[in-house]
């Protein structure tokens, strides 16, 4: 009989936390907002992108940027999904504007998914090792990009505020697809090894 050959993860994701990340993304009926934030070099925060199904996408750009807006964006939502936003766009617009999530909102922070299967980097090298397409106008950009196009934008540059936008519209939509792969990720490689989980 052939040996089965285990994998060894470069980032191990405490089993607690992995567990409350697949109740969230298996609960299709929690109400959702997919958020990300562009910044300067500083780390304040440039733009903000908020997509949620029924409401669609929002915007918030500088000096716009205010808690008691994002607050009323998300009014309703229960759960916001971010790519290592618990590390960077959460922990950001705290320090910067003040704003922290609510209590009746959790934070569904798709980067540890992501090191559970194996899949590392940033959000683009995710994307590309996903096959998640980005629009040609923007593709290959980074965060330095963003930083730049902010910069270029403040010197007068309004055609860079515009590709600043789309940059950060598929940083935001692309959390969709993202959490649709991996939902189907999970069916695929968990299905049987979870007989607990009650929603699979």
């Amino acid at each position: 009989m052939e040996q089965r050959k285990v994998r060894k993860k470069r980032v191990c994701v405490p089993r607690h936390k992995v567990n409350q990340i697949i109740e969230l993304l298996m609960n299709e009926d929690l109400k959702r907002a997919y958020l990300d934030i562009e910044t300067d070099e500083s780390f304040n925060p440039t733009l903000v992108g908020i997509y949620i199904k029924e409401e669609g996408f929002r915007r918030l750009v500088r000096p716009n940027i205010k808690a008691e807006t994002i607050h009323r964006l998300l009014d309703g939502v229960e759960v916001v999904i971010t790519y290592n936003g618990e590390r960077f766009d959460l922990d950001i617009l705290e320090r910067f504007v003040g704003f922290r999530l609510s209590p009746s909102i959790q934070s569904l922070d798709l980067m540890y998914m992501c090191w559970e299967l194996d899949l590392y980097g940033g959000l683009k090298k995710v994307e590309k090792e996903l096959g998640i397409i980005r629009d040609s106008t923007i593709e290959g950009m980074n965060g330095l990009d963003a930083v730049n196009l902010w910069n270029e934008y403040e010197m007068g540059d309004k055609k860079a505020l515009s590709l600043l936008e789309l940059y950060n519209y598929y940083d935001v939509m692309n959390l969709v697809e993202l959490e649709n792969r991996l939902r189907r990720k999970i069916l695929e490689e968990y299905h049987n090894n979870m007989p607990d989980l009650g929603f699979l």
